[in-house]
């Protein structure tokens, strides 16, 4: 039986919501990254302890309060947001001011996401070049699979915001060789296929195993991934760049973003798929405010990374 490890990974705290720009607890965004701190909750009150570059702060606060304040502020977002080849133009009417402009983020996302990826650690088992995805978060349960034995990395997922699908195709330079034994092998991901090579000195006689005939599991470590393969000629192991694998033409997307009294109808499409769904945001921030009112623990800030030892209802 295949066993998976939960993965993990650290946050940079330049992806937190704008809300939290508006709430006491926190520091201004421009110094998050660069303060040192606490949040504990502890019977539906939130205590926050920071040390920034101007200071130390303390703040402590009714959940319920944080939650029907932001979720009040939201209930004010008018305009939208429109995307076009990895530039966001924003026309967005909040409780504090208007929000307008032009921003190219395609890049800065891209590396963003880079970053994330370099945080993850644990090990995921899979089947047939696919891995199942059966995720609970604050919003609900996360559904679906992941499969990359085909040429391309299909993702597949339902979602507490709707369904999620993108297909980005593998490159002709996603292949990663290894050794087997004393014998080359490559893991080609661009074809589908596993090949070795046990007589190099003759041309055109490998042997090529499809990656959706395989199971194992794959290891994730600072954006390196492990894939480990047991084949009918003995286990095999390579390694490879995860965050390589994350193009930033992928995200010149386009489609829009429209706010009204906070809920986000959204229509947007580009390389790693389609989302077409309306997200009612101060609904959200009640769901998650009520699950953090449960919440015991601790969420500590360390110059820009996250990292929470929280229990909920959920675990």
């Amino acid at each position: 039986m295949l066993e998976s490890s939960p993965l993990q990974s650290s946050l940079s705290t330049e992806g937190l919501p704008v809300l939290f720009a508006t709430a006491s607890l926190f520091p201004d965004l421009l110094t998050l990254s660069r303060s040192s701190g606490i949040l504990t909750f502890d019977q539906g009150q939130l205590t926050a302890r920071f040390e920034t570059p101007t200071g130390e702060t303390t703040s402590t606060i009714s959940i319920a309060q944080l939650t029907t304040d932001l979720s009040n502020s939201l209930k004010q977002l008018q305009g939208s947001l429109t995307f076009d080849g990895g530039i966001v133009t924003r026309s967005l009417i909040t409780p504090t001011g208007n929000l307008t402009g032009s921003v190219a983020f395609a890049e800065e996302a891209a590396e963003r996401i880079r970053n994330f990826v370099k945080g993850i650690s644990g090990n995921v088992a899979f089947a047939d070049g696919k891995i199942e995805v059966d995720i609970p978060t604050l919003f609900g349960q996360v559904k679906g699979a992941i499969e990359f034995g085909n040429g391309a990395l299909v993702t597949n997922l339902t979602t507490p915001f709707g369904g999620y699908f993108s297909s980005i195709d593998f490159k002709e330079s996603d292949q990663y060789q290894f050794n087997f034994g004393g014998f080359p092998g490559v893991v080609n991901f661009n074809d589908g296929l596993v090949i070795l090579d046990f007589q190099p000195q003759t041309p055109d006689d490998e042997i090529a195993i499809p990656i959706n005939a395989l199971s194992g599991n794959i290891a994730f470590q600072d954006g390196q991934a492990t894939l480990n393969l047991p084949t009918p000629f003995g286990s095999l192991a390579t390694r490879f760049d995860l965050s390589a694998l994350v193009p930033s033409d992928a995200l010149r997307g386009s489609g829009t973003v429209k706010f009204n009294n906070g809920i986000a109808s959204i229509d947007v499409s580009g390389g790693l798929g389609t989302i077409n769904t309306t997200l009612d945001l101060p609904k959200l921030v009640q769901t998650v405010g009520s699950t953090l009112a449960t919440a015991q623990g601790t969420i500590q800030f360390n110059n820009g990374v996250i990292t929470s030892d929280l229990q909920a209802l959920l675990g």
